[in-house]
């Protein structure tokens, strides 16, 4: 089934964004597409080391490289850069003073 296609895959994904109406996936190797979800209705379905960083973006905390508060940027593991939005700022302060998930 398509949901569970969601949760067989987020180990290996990075990053998801979502532009008009469409999510894309971001993977180590490869990246799809749905219209199925929207960021706020797959949240629920991944893996607690996803967290929303921007009104776009939700990333994989477990493949972040690099967390600079300072210009509200976070370095994956691919040497992508996501944005913090700023209503996002402290939760992700938050969960990294928690200790941060390769410890």
């Amino acid at each position: 089934s398509s949901s569970s296609a969601a949760s067989d895959v987020y180990k290996r994904q990075l990053y998801i964004k979502s532009a008009y109406h469409v999510l894309s996936v971001f993977c180590e190797a490869d990246f799809f597409q749905t219209r199925q979800y929207s960021l706020e209705s797959i949240l629920p379905m991944l893996d607690k080391d996803f967290i929303q960083c921007h009104k776009q973006y939700i990333i994989n905390t477990s493949k972040v490289l690099h967390l600079d508060i300072t210009s509200k940027i976070v370095t994956l593991t691919s040497n992508d850069s996501i944005p913090i939005g700023k209503s996002f700022l402290q939760d992700i302060e938050c969960f990294y003073r928690k200790g941060t998930p390769n410890d």
